[in-house]
């Protein structure tokens, strides 16, 4: 067929049927719009059921390390005192009065006999007695499982069981009354007690009377 009576003939249909062709051509691009739109919702909606409920970072605590023993700072519970025997929880020492050795979990401060004897920290009086070797005992509770003691007190004692006590306060005097240390004469015999454990009160007092 000759070229140009074949596009004369394509010409005459085109114009006789542009307006089906118009409509099949809106059709085609309408469904190819309408499945294009429904395959992008398919897809997001799988990417939504991949995620999380709680889209918000979850937050993760910290690691806190647990039992470890708070940091206190006592005040020296007699002042202007020497060291008699010193804290020997891994060692023995000589107790001269008892002829033996054995361990010592305190602190012997030596001072004259009647120097005042003070409240190391805050806390309530657990208990005060009298003991045929220690001498004249109070012990003060200071909460979270920490007490301190103080041994070989003279007789008359400032404060009672059950009473709140503030550093620094007084409660008694030095005395030479802990006869299982007689030899030292008079001085405290202060011990503290942390979680049912003996403790050097140098851990707790300050640095200056190390």
């Amino acid at each position: 067929m000759d070229a140009k009576i074949f596009f004369k003939k394509l010409k005459a249909f085109t114009k006789r049927n542009f307006p089906a062709m118009a409509v099949s051509f809106c059709l085609i691009f309408a469904l190819s719009l309408v499945t294009a739109v429904a395959v992008l919702r398919v897809q997001e909606n799988r990417q939504n059921q991949s995620l999380p409920t709680n889209s918000t970072p979850e937050q993760v605590e910290p690691d806190v390390p647990t039992n470890v023993d708070t940091v206190i700072s006592f005040v020296m519970p007699v002042e202007g005192a020497t060291e008699g025997l010193p804290f020997a929880q891994d060692y023995l020492v000589k107790y001269e009065t008892l002829k033996k050795w054995q361990t010592h979990e305190a602190i012997d401060f030596i001072a004259m006999a009647g120097t005042k004897v003070v409240s190391a920290y805050d806390g309530k009086v657990e208990s005060v007695y009298n003991d045929s070797l220690e001498g004249n005992v109070v012990v003060i509770d200071h909460g979270n499982n920490l007490k301190t003691v103080y041994k070989s007190l003279s007789s008359d004692i400032l404060v009672e069981q059950g009473q709140e006590i503030k550093a620094g306060e007084q409660i008694g005097f030095v005395s030479n009354s802990a006869s299982f240390e007689e030899w030292l004469g008079a001085h405290l015999h202060f011990e503290v007690i942390q979680n049912g454990e003996y403790k050097n009160p140098y851990d707790f007092l300050p640095s200056t009377n190390k």
